[in-house]
């Protein structure tokens, strides 16, 4: 079955810093949705939300948002910095975003979006730099 999906919006500056929404297929108009936000396995080497998405239904089958959160792992990055993205993440979505069903089906999401695009751009281009 298709979600409704919205992939990688960045919550951070890093490339990695991003988050995939899942909403349910059919929400009830006028409701406001509870989230579920889950933080991708891996041992902290390895996978990405990428490779968790396949969770989501379990949470939009019963009316709820499912955001599944990436971060950069080791070795590019120590547990401290991904704990620190984790935490922005969760910043971001408390202080963001609520949810509410529209009478049409879409999602309206409630808060102040960010465009960090010239920032991810920049970092891009002195991470290529070395």
């Amino acid at each position: 079955a298709t979600h409704p999906h919205r992939y990688a919006v960045p919550y951070g500056p890093s490339a990695d810093e991003t988050l995939d929404i899942f909403t349910p297929a059919n929400p009830a108009p006028g409701t406001k949705a509870k989230i579920h936000v889950h933080v991708h396995g891996g041992s902290w080497r390895n996978l990405s939300k990428d490779d968790e998405s396949f969770i989501a239904p379990t949470f939009t089958a019963r009316g709820a948002i499912c955001l599944i959160l990436n971060f950069s792992c080791i070795p590019k990055v120590r547990i401290p910095k991904m704990v620190a993205q984790i935490r922005g993440a969760i910043r971001w979505i408390r202080i963001e975003s609520e949810p509410e069903h529209l009478e049409d089906g879409d999602v309206l999401w409630h808060g102040i979006i960010s465009d960090i695009t010239e920032e991810r751009m920049r970092r891009t281009q002195e991470e290529a730099a070395g």
